[in-house]
């Protein structure tokens, strides 16, 4: 199965309105069902044609494609390639509750209060929503760029075929969170992780590169995103930005956090509403 998206740069890509799936006979079962769940998650917003293809070559131009190889939904562009990690991800994280983790500190997972369920308001890879789930803490996440979003959906499939009993506590939306806000009445942690500016001399790893063309724009919208959960009250809300990052001094909106958690790289910001 290959995914074009009509030849559209990464630019463009909020108006993405319809898919192109190339797929070989044998994936075919495959390919409906998790095109048809897309569907219904995007609530038919974006929709979709099915194309048979014997023999299926990546496109090299500017347009970024998807293909299904042995099971496995994978993203290209340009020389760059992934695909997600969900099961990996939370196997590494599984047994694993240290206090020196420094996201589950601000998430507030080891404080007497119990943590019942966290919004990641920003799933990009799954990463940290793996870390979240491994620790028996129900996940409700939102990823608003399609493409990361089927990447996801692929990896929760993949990742619930091997442990169905998270079939129920993990939640993957195509949406964008501040449009559903009022919904969190039963959430009291939002985690937002919007890329910020990588302002290192070192390149990053090509699977994040990816991922930043794939999300332009969003470092020039992340303290609107932050304050719209700010607005939310009786809230627990936690942003990770760059370790020398000072959001009240960003932006003079922002008040200054509760409370910080600082590492190496990255700084995780607590604020509470």
């Amino acid at each position: 199965m290959q995914i074009y998206l009509n030849k559209t740069p990464f630019s463009t890509m909020k108006s993405i309105t319809h898919l192109d799936i190339y797929y070989s006979p044998s994936e075919l079962v495959l390919a409906e069902a998790l095109l048809q769940r897309f569907c219904l998650d995007t609530e038919g917003q974006i929709g979709y044609r099915l194309i048979a293809s014997e023999n299926i070559e990546l496109s090299s131009d500017e347009a970024p494609s998807l293909s299904f190889s042995q099971g496995v939904l994978w993203l290209h562009y340009r020389d760059l390639k992934i695909s997600s990690q969900l099961p990996e991800h939370y196997n590494f994280w599984r047994g694993q509750k240290s206090r020196d983790d420094l996201l589950l500190r601000a998430l507030g997972l080891f404080s007497k209060q119990k943590v019942a369920q966290v919004v990641d308001g920003t799933f990009g890879q799954g990463k940290d929503s793996m870390n979240i789930l491994a620790q028996d803490v129900s996940v409700v996440a939102f990823e608003r760029h399609p493409m990361l979003y089927l990447l996801g959906l692929d990896g929760r499939r993949r990742l619930c075929t091997i442990y169905p009993e998270l079939e129920d506590l993990f939640t993957l939306k195509c949406a964008d969170l501040h449009n559903h806000l009022h919904e969190l009445e039963s959430t009291n942690v939002i985690y937002l992780d919007p890329m910020f500016e990588n302002k290192s001399k070192r390149l990053a790893k090509k699977e994040m590169q990816l991922i930043q063309e794939l999300t332009k724009g969003q470092v020039e919208q992340r303290y609107e995103m932050l304050k719209q959960c700010l607005k939310v009250k009786n809230k627990r809300v936690v942003f990770k930005g760059a370790v020398k990052e000072r959001l009240e001094k960003q932006d003079p909106q922002l008040q200054k956090p509760n409370s910080s958690f600082v590492g190496k790289t990255v700084r995780y910001d607590l604020f509470l509403t």
